[in-house]
Parts: structure tokens; C-alpha cells; sequence
């Protein structure tokens, strides 16, 4: 996997009134796909991450943050920073449970990892979040989809392995311990209630409130709130108010 700062090295050169060697100007890479995602806890503060994707699981990002509604943007992260924690890999979504607490998802081709990465002071700094792996997937490569965070402390964590199998994690503290579930494609635990569709896609119930997040294609997913007072619209989890 090349570097964040990965440059092609050039030959140098002799000016031709001196004999100074002159070393040409450093060519940067440049990414082969830039995106971005905005995720608001409340009508004035959000953050947004811009992604550049580089090829070979390499995707650097900048994460910036609002406090009132989207007019002005901070930047408080970014992979290019010297001591950046940001993670690695391809990124599949941002989410915030907290004005302090965040949590990143992330891909690559890991064996019995689960890229998940939160952060405690509201997206500056970021740490890989200790998950425990059932043994049936040590081996496997385990694509995780952003946290749904039903309250500030009950959450739920979908990935999708790569056999026909289910894994997800339920939280009831704040993300700070995940519990895994294996293949239920049905059931409830911590008051966070879950289906799995035969066509891939999962339902969350708590309360009256229902979320659904369809992991049938390729790509970033959001999680999509089903609101009681009109059940006909979903609100995208993270959307602005």
C-alpha cells in the first residue's frame, strides 16, 4: 500500500549556468476518485468528510466540522497531518452518537478485522476500536457498514462476511463494548430489535422508530429512518434536519 505522501522520484538536473544540482519540483499522486459526506447530530452541528481514493485500498480523507448548520466548515483531521490517526483503508462512512463521540468505518483486505475506529473529542483524534471476532470468521474479510446509533448509548454495528453467514454487534454503552451476533437473522438484544431480509436488507426497530440499511450492492450505505409520525418518508441517518 503506497504512503499518504507516496511521490515518483525524478532524476536530477544541472542548471546549465552552474553546477548546481537542481532537483526537480516533487510530483504528488494524484487520487483517481474524490468524494464526500456530510453527517449532522443536529440542525447546527455536523461534519463532513472528503475522501480522495489513490487505488490499492489507499484512500486519504479530511474531516472537517460546523457548528452552525453548514455555513462554515473547520477542518480538525486530516491523512496529509503530520501524526494524522485518521485509518487506512476505504472508507465506508462517518457517524457521530455524541458532540464528543465518532466512530469511522473502514475496508481493506483484512483477515478477521473489523475496521472500526472512534474517536472521544469529537473527530480531532482517532483510535481502532478493540472488536471481538468469533473464531468462525478469523479468517474471513468482514465488510462493515457505518454504526446506527438508536440512543446516545444503544447501537448497533452490521458487517457482511463473505460467506452466507451473519455477523453484527450490539452495543447498550455508548460503543465503548460491542457484543457479536451470529447468523440471527432475526431477534433482539439490549432493547434493539433486528431483521435480516433474504435480499439484504437489515430493519432496526426500537421503540416505534424503524431504520433499514440495504447491504445487497457495492459501496457506502447509509442507515434510513423510517419516521412514525409519516411512515411513506425515510430521513437518511445523518442527513441535516
Amino acid at each position: 500500500m503506497s504512503s499518504a505522501n507516496a511521490t515518483s522520484e525524478l532524476p536530477p538536473t544541472t542548471h546549465p549556468d552552474s553546477t548546481e544540482t537542481m532537483i526537480p519540483p516533487v510530483q504528488e499522486e494524484e487520487p483517481g476518485n474524490k468524494r464526500e459526506e456530510t453527517f449532522f447530530l443536529n440542525v447546527r452541528l455536523g461534519w463532513k468528510a472528503e475522501y480522495r481514493f489513490y487505488g490499492m485500498f489507499r484512500e486519504d480523507m479530511t474531516l472537517y466540522r460546523t457548528t452552525d448548520g453548514g455555513e462554515t466548515w473547520a477542518e480538525i483531521a486530516g491523512s496529509d497531518h503530520p501524526g494524522s490517526t485518521l485509518p487506512g483503508g476505504v472508507k465506508s462512512g462517518i457517524a457521530f452518537s455524541s458532540e464528543k463521540r465518532g466512530w469511522i468505518t473502514t475496508n481493506a483486505p483484512w483477515q478477521g478485522k473489523i475496521g472500526l475506529y472512534s474517536s472521544g473529542d469529537g473527530g480531532s483524534t482517532w483510535q481502532e476500536q478493540p472488536m471481538v471476532v468469533p473464531a468462525k470468521f478469523a479468517e474471513a474479510q468482514l465488510y462493515v457498514y457505518p454504526p446506527l446509533f438508536v440512543t446516545a448509548n444503544e447501537g448497533v454495528l452490521v458487517t457482511m462476511p463473505e460467506s452466507n453467514s451473519s455477523l453484527i454487534y450490539v452495543t447498550d454503552d455508548g460503543g465503548q463494548t460491542w457484543t457479536p451476533v451470529v447468523d440471527q437473522n432475526e431477534g433482539s438484544l439490549s432493547g434493539i430489535a433486528w431483521t435480516l431480509s433474504d435480499d439484504g436488507i437489515y430493519s432496526v426497530v426500537k421503540e416505534t422508530t424503524t431504520w433499514t440499511l440495504d447491504t445487497s450492492g457495492v459501496g457506502p450505505r447509509r442507515w434510513l429512518r423510517l419516521t412514525a409520525a409519516d411512515p411513506m418518508i425515510d430521513q437518511q441517518l445523518g442527513e441535516k434536519p
